[in-house]
């Protein structure tokens, strides 16, 4: 599968007979789920994950993530589809084809549903539909959006690894100082170029004429390029870890969001690095 096949996938997910098959595996069954699925997947925006960038998203959700919010300031689009180049081996599932993840709304709070590749599930062939589409669900459900952080642990345990997933990717792609997103065919980075073919014509009959598919990746450090100035007030660089924060956003910046400050480098540019020793301090 290529990021310029994901308008085409899509179109064959949100069939009515492919959208009553997934929801299925959705719990608990609703009657509004088969509604709420199809009008999701038909409204998602469509994103490719470079194995990169699913590799350091992983690694921040397994250190920072222990808590989810699922606001709509929370989300880079109010639905939309994931689907990952390759998988970090920590967070494969039991069946190790789960790569996809969509979200959207639903009338009791925000569905997610995980997917798996079709033609990686072969072993499971007799519980497969007749004509299945090219990525079939695993699973889902509902989650309530309000403004608490929920803790992982309150989630279904086989789930907690692939939401910490989920929350660590929305918050990387918040964060332009470590994340580049173009769309499929575009200027992209050389080193995914020869991953990313241009997209072909497509027909009016498929219905994926003039859609996009943003190509998230890790932005690569300009040569030369440091924090700092000459004017700055250190006569030291040193490495910040990463660490959360409050951030103002919203109408009138009056809402609050959790966000992730990643690890930077900070002080003026050819300064001597400061190599610190970190002693964690217990006291009441």
């Amino acid at each position: 599968m290529r990021p310029v096949d994901l308008p085409a996938v899509r179109a064959a997910m949100s069939r009515p007979r492919s959208v009553r098959d997934a929801a299925d595996w959705i719990r608990p069954r609703q009657p509004d789920t088969t509604m709420a699925l199809q009008q999701a997947l038909r409204e998602a925006a469509l994103y490719w994950v470079s194995s990169e960038m699913a590799l350091l998203a992983s690694e921040v959700a397994r250190h920072e993530i222990d808590e989810a919010r699922w606001l709509l300031i929370d989300r880079p689009t109010p639905a939309g589809l994931f689907v990952i180049e390759h998988l970090p081996a920590e967070q494969d599932t039991s069946t190790s084809v789960e790569f996809a993840v969509s979200w959207g709304d639903h009338p009791d709070g925000l569905l997610l549903v995980w997917w798996a590749d079709r033609d990686g599930m072969a072993e499971y062939r007799d519980r497969l539909p007749r004509h299945p589409a090219p990525l079939i669900s695993t699973g889902g459900f509902v989650v309530p959006v309000n403004e608490r952080y929920q803790p992982l642990t309150e989630y279904p345990r086989l789930r907690r690894n692939a939401i910490a997933l989920l929350q660590a990717m929305w918050l990387l792609m918040d964060m332009p100082s470590i994340t580049t997103t173009a769309c499929a065919g575009s200027s992209l980075p050389t080193f995914l170029a020869d991953r990313v073919p241009r997209p072909r014509r497509a027909t009016a009959r498929s219905g994926t004429a003039g859609e996009d598919v943003a190509v998230i990746h890790i932005r690569r450090e300009r040569p030369g390029r440091a924090s700092g100035s000459a004017a700055s007030p250190y006569r030291h660089r040193w490495v910040v870890r990463p660490h959360k924060r409050w951030q103002a956003c919203g109408p009138g910046r009056r809402q609050r969001r959790r966000v992730l400050v990643p690890p930077h480098i900070k002080g003026p540019a050819g300064a001597p690095f400061l190599n610190r020793e970190h002693v964690m301090l217990w006291d009441r």
